[in-house]
């Protein structure tokens, strides 16, 4: 089986998914909640937050409203 070229992702894009991932990770633990129950509530599957704190995910914007949403904050303060 050949092997797989890596995902090249441009810098700025990589550094952007990853303040989104902070902020996602910041507001989380204000909530008080963990992974698991911030899925839920956002209702994405549950592996997914780990995905986006950790920036290995270029989220869809429909994933974004549902997160900000399930945080309690817009869009803008999310992304903010």
């Amino acid at each position: 089986m050949p092997s797989r070229k890596p995902e090249s992702v441009d810098p700025h894009i990589l550094e952007v998914r990853q303040r989104l991932g902070q902020r996602i990770r910041e507001l989380r633990l204000a909530k008080g909640m963990n992974q698991d129950e911030f899925a839920a509530a956002a209702g994405i599957h549950r592996t997914h937050p780990g995905k986006l704190e950790n920036a290995t995910t270029d989220p869809q914007l429909s994933t974004i409203v549902k997160v900000a949403t399930a945080l309690g904050v817009n869009v803008r303060e999310l992304l903010h």
